[in-house]
């Protein structure tokens, strides 16, 4: 049974499997593993995130439907007419003792889990330099609020302003603040998973050609290494490595 002190240990395995999804299957197995031009294969990375969101998600329902039933049915662990909560799938908790914000803080973790699995691949993107977010200010919204002689609220307004200086109260009983707007642009650059297209191709000198399809360590042993290789070899990219078949 796991005890209250698991949280923490989840927590620290949830990261240990994102680093390890983020290790798909060429940078977790080496390309060379496979037979010669071969390594074609790149979906477990995927097929591995997959199921780790879809594993928060259900422990983190889980123990939320846990903590309900023991916030608001009665269920509880000295209560034996009452505590089937306890055998619900996916709990993994000692009964004992437990409360039901001990449920909440275990539910509350699974859903950290499960919201940084929903924005893992636009993190990772960012953190390779594939991904930008671009943010131009394009206004300000002015709120404003109006009191009655009794300082009771009795409406508001909202309007978007090109300045902060022009959100100001119309008389005595109102109050105004403002917030900034921005304009969000994301920017996505081509890149093998670990390095851009870009950083690639401005190598002084190299030639250039695409291997669409393959990642950072599979072209050194796929279907398109074997392309770019015959490529190479017939003189496609220059007559230094030119060598006729024999």
């Amino acid at each position: 049974m796991a005890g209250i002190d698991d949280r923490v240990i989840r927590r620290l395995m949830g990261w240990q499997r994102v680093l390890r999804c983020m290790e798909n299957t060429s940078l977790s197995n080496s390309a060379n593993d496979f037979a010669t031009f071969d390594a074609n294969y790149d979906e477990d990375g995927v097929e591995n995130a997959d199921e780790n969101l879809r594993s928060y998600e259900a422990k983190m329902e889980a123990y939320h439907e846990l903590f309900n039933a023991m916030m608001w049915d009665g269920c509880a662990w000295w209560k034996p007419w009452n505590n089937d909560c306890f055998d619900a799938p996916l709990i993994e908790v000692d009964p004992f003792g437990f409360s039901q914000w001990e449920a909440y803080d275990i539910f509350e973790g699974y859903l950290q889990g499960y919201q940084w699995w929903l924005t893992a691949n636009e993190q990772y993107e960012t953190f390779i330099g594939a991904r930008e977010v671009d943010l131009a200010l394009r206004a300000y919204e002015c709120t404003c609020v109006q009191y009655n002689q009794w300082d009771e609220p009795v409406g508001s307004s909202r309007t978007e302003v090109s300045h902060p200086d022009d959100c100001q109260p119309g008389n005595s009983l109102e109050e105004c603040e403002y917030r900034p707007l921005y304009d969000v642009t994301v920017i996505r650059k081509a890149s093998d998973g670990v390095v851009t297209v870009e950083s690639q191709a401005g190598y002084p000198g190299a030639e250039w050609d695409e291997m669409r399809g393959s990642n950072h360590q599979q072209m050194v042993n796929d279907s398109n290494t074997k392309r770019m290789r015959d490529n190479l070899m017939d003189g496609e990219y220059g007559t230094y490595f030119f060598t006729p078949i024999r």
